[in-house]
């Protein structure tokens, strides 16, 4: 680009190390900042919380009504055309209607997907629809579920709705690995991995009781959870790992451990019953680690998918996968999308 570079806000609520949030918003923001002025505004402030590049401004507040005192009074100074804001679920529309429109342009996405929404609940949405549509310009599909609700709950017209994956490609770099990384890769057994937010939906709950149960041999699980963590349901997952020999529970971890854990996976697992895209399923076959996954959600091509329903299928799968009866090393995929996100800011701002 020529001239001054076009000013954008980046809004979100990271939580720290790793998360498929902070994930995407940190490699968004690598891919475009030669092209952009980009801040990144962050409403979780959190003890030990580190800014990731020097435009990244977490909030002074703890108190939510405070942090979002303190968003709109940075929106309102920085004179930014573009505003991108990157929440869990559709609850935050409600929070951006009632925000000052303080931008040319504002993109919404919403990373969890639609799918906490009740049916009970969805006529508030539709009575907040118009307010929501006059806030936010264009609004970001993950997938065509997502695309099917922002326009016929929301009534944003199919212009509006820019459909993408949030997936930019990993890079190993970054880094000598932290001491987790180096104690698990030191054991020279191979793996396989599962990771999620620690919570029920999940359900690393069911891959442990499944390899508790599975013929013992010299494979282990290893299990990362990461992001708002239910602490009852991690020291459940902790009792199930401490009653089996070959498991491991790990927490978060920054992003370039996780990944060379991913690269040398002999499958990655990811059993959850509520998924919006799994940057890590999309990361394990760029790097050429065979992916099973249930099909919470729509999968890029090179996946093998269970019903989320039928969780003895995921384990006839899985053993198919680790006897080499389905040649999954051959499912390497790239899904780089960075320049579709650069496109849209591009035209946008």
């Amino acid at each position: 680009m020529s001239g001054p570079r076009p000013k954008i806000t980046i809004v979100g609520a990271l939580p720290p190390p790793v998360g498929g949030v902070t994930v995407f918003l940190r490699r968004l923001t690598d891919s475009l900042e030669s092209d952009f002025e980009i801040a990144l505004l962050d409403l979780r402030n959190m003890d030990g919380k580190k800014p990731l590049f020097p435009g990244h401004i977490i909030s002074p507040f703890r108190n939510r009504i405070l942090a979002i005192l303190w968003l709109q009074w940075r929106l309102i100074i920085q004179r930014q055309s573009l505003v991108h804001f990157n929440f869990s679920d559709v609850k935050a529309l409600a929070f951006v209607a009632v925000l000052f429109r303080c931008s040319r342009i504002t993109i919404a996405t919403l990373h969890h997907g639609t799918k906490a929404v009740p049916r009970s609940k969805l006529w508030i949405l539709r009575c907040l629809a118009p307010l929501i549509r006059r806030k936010i310009d264009v609004i970001h599909a993950l997938n065509a579920e997502q695309r099917f609700f922002y326009q016929s709950v929301l009534g944003f017209a199919a212009s509006s709705v820019f459909q993408c994956p949030t997936h930019i490609a990993p890079k190993l770099h970054g880094g000598a690995p932290g001491p987790e990384a180096r104690r698990l890769l030191k054991d020279m057994r191979p793996y396989v991995l599962t990771s999620g937010v620690g919570n029920r939906l999940n359900r690393a709950d069911l891959i442990l009781q499944y390899w508790k149960n599975r013929p013992s041999d010299d494979l282990r699980l290893i299990v990362s959870i990461y992001g708002d963590i239910d602490s009852q349901y991690a020291a459940e997952l902790q009792e199930m790992v401490d009653d089996q020999s070959n498991a491991i529970l790990v927490g978060p971890m920054p992003e370039v451990d996780f990944n060379m854990l991913l690269k040398g996976a002999e499958v990655y697992l990811r059993p959850a019953e509520v998924d919006s895209f799994g940057i890590a399923v999309a990361d394990a076959l760029t790097f050429g680690t065979p992916v099973l996954a249930s099909d919470a959600c729509e999968r890029i091509s090179g996946v093998d998918v269970f019903s989320r329903a039928d969780y003895s299928e995921m384990a006839v799968k899985l053993e198919a996968l680790l006897l080499g009866q389905v040649d999954g090393s051959s499912k390497t995929h790239q899904s780089d999308r960075s320049k579709d996100y650069h496109n849209l800011y591009t035209r946008l701002a």
